[in-house]
């Protein structure tokens, strides 16, 4: 038994090690994080983890910020609760305020339906890029 372990343990240990890195730094564990911080009602760590989560995320300008979010998703609504979330933050009053946990989930779920879209084209995309390169007959011209 012993044996096993010294010949099977150390690369056992190496695999825990790289799939818990790789799912700390994945787009679904920020996400999941941005999800916690909107029910908790804290502002600070809802918008904190909102920018972790889009620093995870492909974009098509070359930084992410809540501006280019809004515009990529082209929802009005979405771009009324960043605006919501930055006035709490950063408006007249002197410290954050802390929200009920219902205040962030029409933020949540406006995010929620613009990641979804977000992901959906960018799989779309890269299908198209791949099948058309496999079919030269697709391409009309």
């Amino acid at each position: 038994m012993a044996k096993l372990f010294r010949r099977y343990g150390p690369p056992l240990r190496d695999f825990i090690a790289r799939t818990r890195t790789r799912r700390a730094n994945s787009e679904a564990h920020w996400f999941s994080q941005f999800r916690r911080a909107a029910h908790s009602g804290d502002s600070r760590a809802t918008l904190r983890h909102l920018m972790f989560w889009l620093d995870r995320t492909p974009h098509k300008s070359g930084a992410a910020t809540l501006h280019g979010f809004s515009a990529e998703a082209a929802d009005p609504t979405l771009t009324q609760e960043l605006e919501k979330l930055d006035h709490v933050l950063f408006g007249s009053s002197t410290t954050p305020e802390q929200v009920n946990p219902s205040s962030w989930r029409q933020l949540l779920r406006q995010v929620s339906r613009a990641r979804t879209l977000r992901f959906s084209h960018t799989k779309r995309t890269a299908e198209k890029e791949v099948f058309g390169s496999l079919n030269p007959g697709a391409k009309k011209i």
